[in-house]
């Protein structure tokens, strides 16, 4: 009667291992920092009211001048191979803002514009290269732009 019991009680601890332990050192996927995450760029459904409502998620517009005015969506992502998490390891996150990022940066323009303004290096930089040859052209729009 005891073998019984030590196997049903062994059958339970395999099943309560499988459960989530919210002490245990596995975190839940959705949880895991964005560090930990690939995560694919949010859908542009280009003002397309009906593929967006299909979807369940995606972009109409990017961008926005207030926190208010910028969307919010949900985007797919996937845990990185090695590391251990608790849950599906592909899941959409929410939250994510409809921002399209650039890669040109603040301060190297700031020092060109200080520096070389009338050469129009900082219009350069951030790739507006027609106001930047305006600015080459008239010696820095004589102090005009």
């Amino acid at each position: 009667m005891t073998l019984g019991s030590s196997s049903s009680s062994a059958s339970s601890i395999s099943a309560s291992s499988s459960a989530f332990y919210p002490l245990g050192p596995n975190v839940l996927c959705w949880f895991l920092p964005r560090d930990f995450l690939e995560c694919k760029d949010a859908i542009d459904h280009r003002d397309n009211a009906t593929a967006n409502i299909e979807k369940g998620y995606g972009c109409l517009r990017f961008g926005g001048s207030t926190y208010e005015d910028v969307e919010h969506t949900k985007v797919q992502c996937t845990v990185y191979s090695d590391i251990d998490c608790y849950g599906n390891r592909i899941f959409l996150r929410e939250g994510v803002p409809c921002v399209r990022y650039t890669d040109h940066y603040f301060v190297a323009p700031l020092i060109c514009s200080m520096m070389l303004r009338f050469l129009g290096i900082d219009r350069f930089c951030l790739g507006q290269t027609g106001t930047a040859m305006g600015e080459l052209l008239t010696m820095g729009g004589v102090g005009v732009c």
